[in-house]
């Protein structure tokens, strides 16, 4: 793991000449990202997926805590289930 700051970063973003640069703190060259506007459209889209896949984790973890009929899956028939009712459905 790489050194920490006060902050616990170890990664710094700068701006030089309208470019975005990232930078980590244990060492090694920084990396020109791109331009200013692309950059913050693209963390933003990134933080908003980021977000997203959380709220569906924990949605996931919670539906697991509280058995399996909670799925959001669970309603979707198996080839099996279908084979049996449409048995049930000729007979």
């Amino acid at each position: 793991m790489g050194m920490r700051d006060d902050w616990g970063l170890s990664l710094i973003f700068s701006l030089k000449d309208g470019d975005v640069w990232a930078s980590r703190l244990d060492g090694g060259p920084p990396t020109m990202l791109g331009l200013h506007d692309e950059v913050v459209q693209a963390m933003n889209e990134f933080i908003k997926q980021a977000e997203f896949a959380e709220r569906l984790f924990d949605k996931a973890a919670r539906n697991a805590r509280s058995g399996p009929a909670t799925s959001a899956f669970a309603s979707i028939p198996t080839d099996d289930a279908r084979s049996a009712r449409n048995a049930q459905r000729r007979s």
